[in-house]
Formats: C-alpha cells, structure tokens, sequence
C-alpha cells in the first residue's frame, strides 16, 4: 500500500502523532511520501526521522519563492512548459481562472499538483489539520490523484482557524473527502454541527507508545527539589501564564520546588517578563524545544505535570493534548484544566486532577493536594496508566488507522470500477 502525507510542516518537533503514523506504515511493509507546506531540514528532530531517512524524498506542495514578479512569472512559464506534455489535463485545469481566480495566475493551483503529474499511484491520501485537507480536497477535485482522502482535525482547525476564514472554508472538504478523523468528540461535533455527514466522520485518538513507556510512581521528594513540569509550544492556548502565577503563589511556602518549562514559540518573551515580575528567578528554567528522547527524562524526574490549557483570545483549542498521555503512561501524576477535549481523557481525581481554566486558585489547590497525598498521587497515576493503555495506546491505534486505509481502499475500488 502507498500512502501520501500532506502537512503543513515537516518535521515538526511537537508533532510526534505523525511521526508515529508514517513510522507505524513503514514498519508494516507500507510506502510512504510526505508532502509539506514547509520544510526543517537541519532543525532540532526526533531519532526516527534520520533513522527512516525520513526527509530524503519529502517534496513540497508550494511554489519556488521569489519576490521579483517577472522571475517569478518566467520561472512559472518555463515550469508550465516543461510539465505539459507529461499530464495536460492537469495543467490545464490547474490554470483555470474561473473557478481559481488571482491563484491560477499566479501558478498556486499548478505548484501544488506538480508532483502528482507523472508519479506513482497512491492508495490513500492522509492530510493533518483541516487547512492541509483543503488543499487535498482541491487537488483531488483537480485529478492529481484517485485515492481515498482522509483529513485529522486536531484543535485549531476546528476552532481558532474558523473565526478567521469562517465555516464555508470546509465546503469542498466534506464533500471530496471519504473520512474526517477528529482526536476528540468534541471535534467531531463541531465538525457535524457545521454540516459534514455523520457519516463521514470518527474519533481517532493519537496515542503513545505503551510497551516502550516505562511506568512507575512518584515518591514524595525529601532532600531533592519538588519538580514540575510543563511540555508545550509557548502560545496563549497552553495557559503556561497561569502555571507561572501558580508556582509564584505555592514558592512561599515550598522553597524546594521548581518549574521546568519545555517548548518554544511567540509567548516567549512575554513568559520569560512575567517569571521575572512574580519573582521566580531560578526558580523555573525555560528549556526550549527538546527531542522526545530528553522530554522522556524529564518526566522521569518531576512529580507533577503542570498543563493548564486555556481557550486564547482568538478562540484556539487544544484537541487532547499528547504530552498528557506520556505523562500517564509513565506514572507522572497530571494537573490540568477542564479544556477542550481534556475531560474526555482525564476524570478528574480518577485518573488527574482538574480546575477550571484561567483559575489560578484551583491550580494551586490541586497542586498542593497533590504533592501533600503521596497515595493519592499514586491513586491517580495507576488509574491514568490504565486507561491509557486502554484507549491511548498508539500501536493499536495505528493498526486501527492500517485496517479503515485496506478498507477505504477496497470500497473506492469497487466504486471506481
């Protein structure tokens, strides 16, 4: 089986549900491409993407850049005309003014069906994030492939990004594609709400890999510093503001703890301001983007997870937080807010602990419940293992996701003949 990837950017350091995919597909005598919107080569990645070889082949789905407009058009004449003669149909619709207006001038439509003009044929087209999937709708309706479509929704595509560019944007979307997977209820609802055929759609988790994931408990720290750990990019959505106002208000009265923030992004500077303005001073380290492998031995040494998501001014969501599920694998008890599709994962004082977003009180009162009741962290970490072995398990998952490709592929066979 040969599946195509589309995302918007490749690879991605917090986008580990990915790599798990394409790796997952490789291991089972799957081919797979990648096509990106953009391209890291060289950045700060995660193992198996040097070991799978992983950026080799990956292409883009966008025009070569230039800001001259004459180079720009003579670059485009003279790729228009070496493309013709191996697909003309395609070229020429991808040209079409009436249906692309300024885009089709401007070569968008022809750049992003150029790798489909003369390769090989592919059994199942998986797009991430809705944005990604509007481009495979589009190119499907153009005949740059004949495969099944499938698009993941994950958080901002089902919230942040439909404020901007409105409900319509999906149109051709839930007509041209055969699945919408969505991580969460919550966004299948959303996605339904707006018009997509229930049908169409099913909750598909991400998940982590359990058998790899060694579990053990937290023991309460006596001479060591009292660890908290938040994992994420530094944007308004991931609430890290009000996990620093938390760890200001408990620092008084627990002088051995500290806050480890991992991730990077465009709050930044505003976090790092505002640790400094509560005081923190070494307190909390900013670590920056890590690998897996290091997040890993991070969370070996915390004690708690700290990840009070919240919905950003611009309306952005999380869908269910990966790093969650690490942190419930591996025995590390998890603080979090009553977010998006966070409560579908964590029952709280089940399997975590809850407060309400924005509420840095309730932050801290989970927090000191939790590093005071060694047992009930150990309650909780048990109860959280469990069920992600249950439902989070990202290699049953993944043999879930192989199974709907065989039976997609099959259906659109028999619909094609």
């Amino acid at each position: 089986m040969r599946v195509a990837f589309f995302v918007n950017e490749f690879p991605k350091i917090s986008e580990t549900f990915i790599l798990d995919q394409i790796t997952f597909l490789l291991d089972h005598g799957c081919a797979v491409d990648i096509f990106a919107q953009e391209l890291h080569r060289g950045a700060i990645t995660h193992d198996d993407v040097l070991a799978y070889d992983l950026l080799r082949d990956a292409e883009l789905l966008v025009q070569p850049g230039s800001r001259n407009k004459v180079l720009r058009l003579a670059r485009g004449l003279f790729d228009l005309a070496r493309a013709l003669p191996q697909n003309p149909r395609l070229v020429l619709r991808s040209l079409d003014v009436r249906r692309f207006g300024a885009r089709a001038l401007k070569f968008e439509p022809f750049y992003r069906s150029r790798p489909f003009l003369s390769g090989p044929a592919y059994d199942i087209v998986h797009c991430h994030f809705g944005p990604i999937g509007t481009v495979g709708a589009e190119l499907r309706a153009l005949g740059a492939f004949k495969a099944p479509l499938l698009t993941q929704f994950h958080g901002f595509d089902a919230s942040s990004y439909l404020r901007v560019r409105g409900e319509d944007i999906y149109r051709e979307l839930f007509r041209e594609a055969d699945v919408l997977l969505c991580v969460s209820e919550r966004i299948e609802k959303r996605l339904r709400d707006m018009g997509c055929e229930a049908r169409k759609t099913r909750v598909h988790h991400t998940g982590v890999k359990v058998a790899a994931t060694p579990f053990s408990t937290r023991t309460p720290a006596s001479t060591r510093p009292i660890e908290v750990l938040t994992v994420g990019r530094l944007v308004e959505k991931k609430g890290i503001e009000f996990g620093l106002r938390a760890i200001a208000r408990l620092a008084a009265d627990c002088p051995q703890l500290r806050y480890t923030i991992v991730g990077d992004g465009p709050e930044e500077a505003r976090l790092r301001a505002l640790s400094r303005e509560l005081g923190l001073g070494e307190r909390v380290t900013f670590a920056g983007a890590l690998p897996r492998d290091q997040v890993s031995q991070l969370m070996q040494r915390a004690q708690v997870l700290l990840a009070p998501s919240v919905v950003a001014q611009n309306g952005d969501e999380e869908g269910i937080p990966v790093v969650l599920m690490e942190a419930m694998a591996c025995g590390l008890p998890v603080v979090s807010s009553e977010h998006a599709g966070i409560p579908e994962l964590i029952k709280d004082s089940i399997s975590g602990l809850l407060a309400p977003e924005r509420d840095v009180e309730a932050l801290v009162a989970q927090l000191k419940l939790l590093l005071a009741e060694p047992n009930l962290a150990r309650e909780l970490a048990l109860a959280a293992r469990e069920v992600i072995e249950r439902d989070y398990d990202v290699e049953r998952l993944n043999a879930d996701l192989l199974s709907l490709y065989q039976n997609l592929r099959a259906d659109f066979a028999h619909r094609s003949r």
